[in-house]
């Protein structure tokens, strides 16, 4: 579906389903994107699953997968096709991600987070980041300053998530 703003297409939008796990439904967003604007210039990658705030560690392999399917390799997709639609323009690209505090959270606090599946959001968080910071310095050099890559790590606000969440880990906090 597609939403207009404007009658001279500004401010338009075109809403498209996609499977962030899955490269191919990642590739039909931008032949979309592309077929209907003719190009992308910018890419914001927020889909996420969050922390499982579970009291105690479960260990959990099928929640940890499914963590790093579409918190990393989403967003992996995402930036590679990215990469790959700036150089078929070969225009600017500018590719923004959602990584988090709690990719700081481990060493911030000692490791004393508590459950496992809050240390795998963490490690998938940590592994986006570490992956745009490697990658993208070397593609802004390689596209002569065309493609650049951001993360960006919201603090916490203060919501029942968060409540809950601080409750499980033992710890007294007032809105």
């Amino acid at each position: 579906a597609t939403v207009e703003a404007g009658g001279d297409g500004a401010g338009a939008a075109l809403a498209v389903q996609c499977d962030v796990t899955k490269a191919a439904d990642v590739q039909r967003v931008f032949a979309a994107a592309v077929e209907r604007f003719g190009r992308v210039d910018a890419v914001f990658a927020n889909a996420a699953i969050g922390a499982n705030m579970q009291a105690g560690p479960t260990y959990d392999d099928a929640y940890a997968r499914r963590l790093f399917d579409a918190n990393y390799f989403g967003a992996r997709y995402f930036y590679a096709a990215a990469l790959a639609e700036q150089k078929r323009h070969g225009g600017v690209m500018t590719y923004v991600v959602t990584t988090s505090v709690a990719a700081a959270l481990p060493r911030k606090l000692g490791g004393s987070m508590g459950a496992t599946e809050y240390g795998d959001y963490c490690a998938s968080k940590s592994a986006l980041e570490a992956f745009v910071r490697a990658s993208g310095p070397a593609e802004t050099a390689a596209s002569d300053g065309k493609f650049a890559a951001f993360c960006v790590a919201p603090a916490l606000f203060y919501t029942e998530m968060i409540e809950s969440a601080v409750r499980l880990m033992g710890i007294e906090a007032t809105a």
